[in-house]
């Protein structure tokens, strides 16, 4: 699509630091539940949650295709779900984590679809450097239960950040007398992005919570990150705090076009009404 950004690298527009975690929020599995009764409910809101948010939707064409790459998921496990972001093309495999979010080029607010795309027989995981990702595995290990993560390498949700382009002359050498270094006032996306991010995380809590899982936070040492988001002004702010009073052309319309319901009564509700489907 034309808005699409690929962000083969992503440092012309924030600092990715593959050694440091500004925040990971974790969701476990606790070992006496029996997960694959939430799975459809799971699955539905989760990909629901994505879209109304914009953040980490799924790059594929339709919502069917995105359940047949969960398909081989035979015991129904929701921590299965990072599969939907990793795709097998030829002998490959791929991965990739898109969000929507809003640039400002040329003194200009624009919404792009902003991923990278990484072979992952070429580097590690860990080298893919998406604004945020969904790691997590759907296996017990000798150290650790199956969960997913949100992990965020990256500082582009944050109020301010280092722009470290790298400008290259015509010889093809480095320009060192450019922007390398430079602090971007990044105040105004932070409303427009940050606050999505905030609310997609709260969401995606309580669905976990309904199901079960075990929610812990780990992130390195910063001004920025809580385990309930990403400060803005050194508070947690949504982004139904600031939706209505933002200009038209810099809302992120699905927000209000997508209501989801998230709470043990509701989940109880949709139980009684597909138990017999």
């Amino acid at each position: 699509m034309d808005n699409d950004i690929n962000i083969n690298k992503p440092d012309i527009l924030w600092h990715y630091n593959d050694d440091m975690e500004y925040g990971q929020w974790y969701f476990e599995c606790q070992p006496d539940i029996d997960y694959s009764k939430f799975y459809d409910y799971y699955i539905d809101r989760y990909f629901q949650l994505t879209k109304k948010y914009g953040i980490l939707v799924p790059y594929k064409n339709s919502d069917n295709e995105i359940l047949r790459s969960i398909q081989d998921n035979e015991n129904k496990n929701i921590f299965g779900i990072t599969s939907i972001y990793y795709y097998n093309v030829d002998k490959n495999r791929y991965a990739i984590f898109p969000s929507w979010l809003f640039i400002k080029e040329n003194d200009h607010i624009n919404l792009k679809f902003v991923y990278d795309i990484a072979n992952l027989n070429n580097l590690p995981k860990s080298n893919l450097q998406s604004p945020v990702k969904l790691q997590g595995t759907s296996q017990s290990t000798k150290t650790k239960l199956p969960y997913t993560s949100i992990v965020l390498n990256t500082n582009v949700f944050f109020k301010t950040f280092f722009y470290s382009k790298h400008l290259y002359t015509k010889n093809n050498n480095l320009d060192y007398s450019g922007f390398i270094g430079k602090e971007i006032d990044n105040s105004d996306m932070v409303y427009l992005n940050t606050t999505r991010f905030n609310s997609f995380l709260r969401d995606l809590k309580r669905l976990n919570k309904i199901c079960g899982s075990i929610f812990k936070y780990e992130c390195f040492p910063d001004d920025y990150t809580t385990e309930n988001g990403i400060l803005v002004n050194n508070e947690i702010i949504f982004y139904e705090d600031v939706y209505d009073i933002l200009p038209e052309e810099h809302k992120y319309k699905p927000f209000e076009e997508i209501q989801i319901e998230l709470d043990n009564t509701n989940y109880k509700k949709w139980l009684e009404k597909n138990k017999n489907n």
